[in-house]
């Protein structure tokens, strides 16, 4: 299934397609371990990533598209490039700079002491790398024909031209509750997604929304690993066809499912909260402060 529509100088273009075959998930691990070589080559980061042989998801949709373009930029989800955020974070300047967050299910230390007593193997001495897929990956974007990924823990304003860091949201919420207008454009888009090994779920989606007078697109990265840890990380971008801003909005939210709360009972309590698709998952911490990270952003077209 594929198609597009054009409004206002903007054109609106989707694609969906099958997960990609065996064949084709090596010649993505492939590219990503290309990359990340080259970043190692040039910027001296070396370590813990050359012992670590990272693999995609085993459901990635990596021919499916949104894109999204105007006469000045280009803004589309690429499952390379969201998976390109997960690997780097393997890079060991990375991992000196934020660390390598390892959530381990409740069970996982009695696996340790069975693996230590059956094989006799130190694990301090296998690398861990991140097995949930968690990426800082929001969107790729393409100004005066170069190729940006826009990365949450990046140096966004810095490295990406018309890009500004705000002080509050741009976004017209009032705009988007307005049932008046008509919906000329609703589509969504799996980038990748997988079951953990049955410990939990973890998906990449984008889903847009084109009205008479703008545009919106909801980013989330959605991760639950059982009895551990609710992630999500939503990015939301929209743009008023009146104004000559593209505004973005990034929040990232987490839920030790491990610690004791009221909060933590309400989702234990209920499963059907901790969905992807659950509205209470806006009740989850914000942690962007905590890991530094800006929520607000706008590009200037």
């Amino acid at each position: 299934k594929e198609g597009s529509i054009d409004i206002n100088d903007w054109k609106f273009e989707y694609k969906h397609t099958i997960i990609l075959n065996s064949n084709e998930l090596n010649q993505l691990n492939q590219q990503i371990r290309n990359e990340i070589d080259l970043l190692k080559t040039n910027n001296d980061n070396n370590g813990p990533i050359e012992r670590c042989l990272l693999h995609v998801p085993p459901m990635v949709f990596g021919n499916d598209r949104l894109i999204l373009s105007n006469n000045q930029l280009t803004i589309q989800l690429l499952s390379i490039d969201a998976l390109f955020g997960w690997s780097k974070q393997h890079l060991y300047n990375n991992i000196q700079r934020n660390g390598l967050n390892i959530i381990e299910v409740p069970y996982a230390n009695k696996w340790k002491s069975q693996d230590k007593i059956l094989n006799d193997v130190s694990l301090t001495k296998i690398e861990q790398w991140d097995w949930t897929y968690s990426t800082d990956y929001c969107f790729s974007l393409t100004i005066k024909d170069v190729n940006y990924r826009f990365l949450a823990r990046g140096d966004i304003s810095i490295d990406i031209p018309s890009v500004n860091v705000e002080s509050k949201c741009g976004i017209n919420y009032d705009l988007l509750r307005d049932t008046s207008k008509p919906i000329l454009l609703y589509d969504e888009i799996k980038l990748y997604q997988d079951d953990l090994e049955d410990c939990g779920e973890v998906s990449f989606t984008g889903k847009i929304r084109v009205m008479p007078d703008c545009w919106f697109i909801l980013i989330r990265f959605y991760l639950r690993v059982d009895d551990a840890l609710i992630r999500v990380r939503d990015t939301r971008l929209f743009h008023s066809f009146h104004d000559n801003k593209i505004h973005i909005e990034i929040t990232w939210r987490e839920l030790d499912m491990l610690s004791n709360n009221n909060l933590v009972d309400l989702f234990k309590s209920d499963k059907r909260l901790q969905r992807e698709d659950s509205q209470q998952l806006q009740r989850l911490p914000i942690v962007n402060d905590k890991l530094n990270i800006p929520m607000y952003y706008s590009i200037t077209i």
